[in-house]
């Protein structure tokens, strides 16, 4: 709720900051990457009427996690997610429905773990309408692939670009 309340903010006063509240994108990396997917899957209008539909014009995902059913029950995570079955299923991007028809595009580096591979390709599956591209980062772990956003040769950084279409 806090991102939800983050982003009608950021819209309604984009302009105040030079921003054109037209041109809003999000991007994420790791549980970033989950909070950028749910902000792909809100129902702003429903948030709030006066809320455009496609309050973002575009989500980076990096290396995330979008079904959060493998966390339930790890001892160590368990006191702070607070997650049953139930509870993981509903607050996790792959099972929701993207909201627009927004581009979403994904990265995951190719040392990363199977787990996050196959998050990855979850997401890129159940989201069909909207996954316009994967991003490869070969060579890249879990730890180094968010870096790459920072890099101007990076195929992050251009797909990054493309997905705001500022590579025109």
């Amino acid at each position: 709720h806090q991102i939800l309340r983050a982003s009608a903010w950021l819209y309604r006063h984009a302009e105040e900051y030079g921003m054109d509240e037209d041109r809003l994108f999000v991007s994420g990396w790791s549980a970033g990457a989950h909070l950028t997917a749910m902000m792909m899957a809100a129902l702003w209008p429903v948030y709030d009427p006066q809320l455009p539909k496609d309050l973002f014009k575009g989500g980076l995902a990096v290396s995330g996690i979008y079904d959060l059913r493998p966390l339930v029950g790890i001892d160590f995570l368990s006191a702070d997610l607070r997650l049953d079955e139930e509870s993981a299923l509903r607050v996790s991007p792959a099972f929701l429905p993207p909201a627009t028809r927004a581009p979403v595009f994904t990265c995951i580096g190719g040392s990363e773990s199977p787990e996050f591979k196959r998050q990855n390709a979850l997401l890129a599956q159940r989201w069909k309408s909207a996954v316009s591209g994967d991003i490869a980062m070969p060579g890249h772990n879990h730890f180094s692939v968010i870096s790459e956003l920072a890099n101007p040769a990076s195929a992050l950084f251009t797909g990054a670009k493309r997905m705001m279409k500022l590579d025109r």
